[in-house]
């Protein structure tokens, strides 16, 4: 008989060790549409290098300025002379020695501040900042492009992975039909109203039922390794997803969705920015060849041995610089940039053409699936009924199993149907966002 203490001590190991089955659960990070982006777009190695593309675009801003700034320099410089230079002159009086001369000094020093002020310089420093400016403005819609694009294809994976957890239940609920299909069969057959051959048929399609479902189940874990790839998270990471298919409705019409899209697509946004810059380079290769004027200063000091006091020498003035004839290469430069600008138009309007066609066929591929939707809500329930009343009819020899398969097989082509449009209709309002360019923010979960 145990003791007091053993119940003790017993109880002890039994709090200290935690259950067999809790060890042995595998550990999931779930995952809403949300999240799911947020981690794409921090793994995502484009969006990395986007984003040190436009850390470097912004450093050069910073080195830009709108007007110039004064430059101060100094040099300094100590030489020294082994042996110096001299030369023997004639006597100045007949008949006494000549005359040797050396040149220069063994310590010399040098000292020298040179000061440079631009005055007028035909805005080069203006057109300067402005173009790193409107190019760090690119990169952020670059930046856009990347997020949106990704956005979306998290999305569509999202949403394919969610259809294909909902399809495997679909599977279920087919091979549970099939397994109460050949119950009835059976007692149908033992008590001699049927034959062998519905039972036979009912065992068939119950086989093909579960061979549905063993691809169902199947296709999730090649939905999951898809989207932990499109995640860049370890392939043996296990995760699960958490979301429905309650996407609210859109209001606004086409033509709203079209105008909303020409203004807010980063693809238009980019290229209005990358125009501006090489009309800002034309602006510039012109201030080029046009003058420009700068103040300068120096002061410069002279020590060594021989100089009885250091000299300071100073001096202040003007530089003006008027190119006049290059050759015409300053002409062949602007005409070269020019036509770097009318590229840039075309490619806009052809890119916005381009935009409006992808929210019209957005718009309207997700007007059909909400159709769709619409029109499936009482299906479902219709079949299921059929269903249930086909099961009674065969269990009184009013049907035979074929017309008991046709109402279990109308039952199931409907839920799948209701599924694929429900997941046409998500995959759909993600497309219309990233095509009117709004970010995939709203989180359904």
């Amino acid at each position: 008989m145990f003791s007091l203490n053993s119940w003790l001590v017993l109880l002890f190991f039994a709090l200290l060790c935690p259950p067999i089955g809790f060890a042995q659960q595998d550990v999931k990070t779930i995952f809403t549409l949300t999240e799911s982006i947020q981690l794409a777009e921090k793994n995502n190695l484009q969006i990395r290098s986007v984003k040190e593309k436009l850390k470097h675009s912004k450093s050069e801003q910073r080195i830009a300025k709108p007007f110039a700034m004064p430059s101060v320099s100094f040099t300094g410089n100590y030489t020294y002379f082994g042996e110096l230079a001299k030369n023997v002159l004639p006597p100045f009086v007949p008949g006494a020695d000549p005359v040797e001369i050396t040149f220069g000094a063994h310590h010399n020093l040098q000292a020298g501040l040179a000061f440079k002020q631009p005055l007028f310089a035909s805005g080069r420093y203006l057109y300067t900042y402005q173009s790193a400016k409107l190019n760090v403005q690119a990169a952020e819609e670059e930046l856009k492009i990347k997020q949106n694009q990704l956005s979306f294809d998290v999305a569509q994976t999202f949403y394919g992975l969610l259809a294909t957890m909902e399809f495997v239940k679909v599977s279920q609920s087919t091979v549970d039909l099939a397994k109460q299909q050949l119950s009835i069969s059976q007692k149908l057959f033992d008590s001699g109203a049927s034959t062998n051959f519905d039972v036979l048929r009912a065992k068939v399609q119950l086989a093909n039922a579960e061979s549905e479902l063993i691809r169902a189940k199947n296709a999730i874990l090649i939905a999951k390794d898809a989207f932990k790839n499109l995640l860049n998270i370890n392939q043996q990471d296990k995760i699960g997803i958490r979301g429905n298919f309650n996407l609210p409705q859109v209001q606004s019409d086409l033509h709203q969705l079209v105008q909303v899209a020409t203004e807010n697509r980063p693809e238009l946004n980019q290229l209005s920015y990358l125009e501006q810059i090489k009309k800002k380079e034309v602006a510039m290769v012109k201030a080029n060849a046009r003058p420009s004027l700068s103040l300068i200063s120096n002061y410069q000091l002279d020590e060594n041995e021989k100089l009885s006091k250091m000299n300071r020498i100073w001096n202040i003035g003007l530089s003006l610089n008027y190119p006049i004839f290059d050759g015409l290469v300053t002409k062949a430069k602007i005409q070269r940039t020019e036509l770097n600008v009318e590229q840039l138009a075309l490619q806009k309007e052809q890119t916005e053409d381009l935009v409006k066609f992808e929210v019209r066929s957005a718009y309207l591929k997700l007007m059909e699936a909400q159709t769709l939707i619409e029109v499936q809500k009482e299906t479902i329930e219709q079949a299921r009924e059929g269903v249930r009343l086909a099961n009674l009819q065969y269990e009184n020899g009013l049907i035979t199993s074929v017309q008991l398969t046709d109402a279990q097989l109308a039952l199931t082509q409907a839920k799948v149907s209701r599924l694929l449009s429900l997941r046409d209709y998500a995959v759909g309002h993600a497309n219309l966002q990233k095509a009117i360019g709004i970010p995939i923010k709203k989180d359904n979960s």
